[in-house]
């Protein structure tokens, strides 16, 4: 049996309308005994592809509502694009990042600007939370192992983007404002994968 699974983006810029994603499962026509269900690598697989597609649809929506000026509404071209990795949760994801020229409108010569650059990031919050909350628990390898194994983050995040993403929740920790009852942090869901 095989699942062909297909995405449908409404109000996602060009990415708008329905995608073909993968097909999931074998060629065999028998299953063995206790055969049931997807394969964990099957459903990483599955996951990693819907999160390419779910990223290049936000990096579209993000692009196409910059490419009008503020000032006068004008269409903006594109001057170049460039590949920028983030780890995800589910994997690495490539995105087209495109850089735009700046409307002429204000006077001022044009430059290029990057409407991802803010949204982008080394690594997704997701990814940063769970490391934290696992290396938190855990040593930092044994939490990146698990990530490895189970959600098919990308090897390169290893045992030292865990650590990384751990000192910055506890940081965030430290500047955050106590509670009248106690030392308790004001964020309890960040505090539970810290602290605990």
């Amino acid at each position: 049996m095989r699942m062909l699974v297909t995405v449908e983006f409404a109000d996602a810029g060009v990415k708008t309308g329905t995608h073909r994603v993968l097909v999931v499962g074998g060629c065999s026509d028998m299953a063995a005994p206790g055969d049931i269900g997807m394969s964990l690598e099957e459903a990483k697989t599955l996951l990693s592809a819907l999160q390419w597609e779910f990223v290049a649809a936000q990096a579209a929506e993000i692009t196409e509502c910059a490419r009008n000026c503020e000032q006068c509404g004008a269409r903006l071209n594109i001057k170049d694009w460039s590949r920028r990795s983030v780890h995800t949760l589910f994997g690495r994801v490539l995105v087209q990042a495109p850089r735009l020229v700046s409307c002429c409108c204000t006077g001022e010569p044009p430059r290029a600007l990057s409407p991802l650059k803010g949204w982008l990031a080394r690594s997704s919050q997701e990814l940063r939370y769970q490391a934290a909350r696992l290396g938190s628990m855990h040593s930092y390898r044994q939490a990146a192992t698990t990530l490895h194994e189970l959600l098919g983050v990308d090897l390169s995040f290893g045992f030292l983007g865990v650590r990384t993403a751990v000192l910055q929740a506890g940081s965030r920790l430290d500047q955050e404002p106590t509670r009248p009852h106690g030392n308790i942090p004001a964020n309890p869901v960040i505090a539970a994968g810290v602290l605990s």
